[in-house]
């Protein structure tokens, strides 16, 4: 009976303990998402893996999460600013073999037993976002503005074929090395303050979305 007693307190103190450092994460602060939604949802889990990968990269960053766009109904989930660049991140949860070119309508992702679907193209849902970060943050090069594709580990690429300078299509688990390589510094740790309190008004997380309700830019 003690020992059972033990057992239960010993796991109360470390879900107390699990709770506190959630709650302390950037992930929860930036989403509103609760540990509990983390545990029983696979895409809030997806969501929160990105986060913290994206916590790992070395240099002065900013985080920005669930822009909605002005005048629209159109969402960006999660927009990085690092000193390489200000990143729009297109996030595809998508499994299977994945083909698709940066000028086609729609890509292919294929499953085994020859199961074949189709998607609208992440980059040119994508370049909504691009525009919008470039009207709104006064005297940004457009150069330094990137369109980011991430896949989920769970697929593979077979075919991708891009040809913009601006534009790479990688997959999760290679988010932070992809920062961590890129030495030259762009913007200042004073432009990504800039870049990031102007976007900021954009951001809600009041009320998460139905996807019934909003068409998503980086998530499908």
């Amino acid at each position: 009976m003690i020992w059972f007693l033990f057992v239960i307190i010993l796991m109360g103190i470390l879900l107390l303990t699990s709770l506190y450092k959630f709650e302390n994460q950037q992930f929860c602060k930036l989403t509103g998402y609760s540990y509990l939604q983390v545990l029983i949802n696979k895409k809030v889990r997806s969501t929160y893996n990105l986060v913290r990968k994206l916590e790992k990269v070395k240099d002065e960053h900013k985080i920005l999460w669930h822009l909605k766009l002005p005048n629209s109904n159109k969402i960006i989930d999660l927009v990085f600013v690092h000193p390489s660049g200000v990143y729009m991140l297109n996030f595809q949860k998508k499994t299977g073999w994945i083909f698709g070119r940066e000028q086609d309508d729609e890509w292919v992702q294929v499953h085994h037993k020859d199961q074949v679907g189709k998607f609208s193209n992440p980059i040119v849902d994508n370049n909504d976002a691009l525009s919008f970060v470039n009207r709104v943050v006064p005297n940004l090069d457009s150069k330094v503005v990137f369109s980011l594709i991430i896949f989920s580990d769970k697929c593979t690429f077979h075919k991708i074929e891009i040809n913009s300078d601006n534009v790479d299509v990688i997959k999760t688990n290679h988010l932070t090395k992809y920062w961590n390589d890129k030495n030259q510094h762009i913007l200042s740790n004073n432009d990504i303050g800039k870049v990031y309190n102007a976007l900021t008004e954009f951001v809600e997380i009041t009320e998460v979305p139905k996807k019934s309700e909003v068409k998503h830019l980086p998530v499908n």
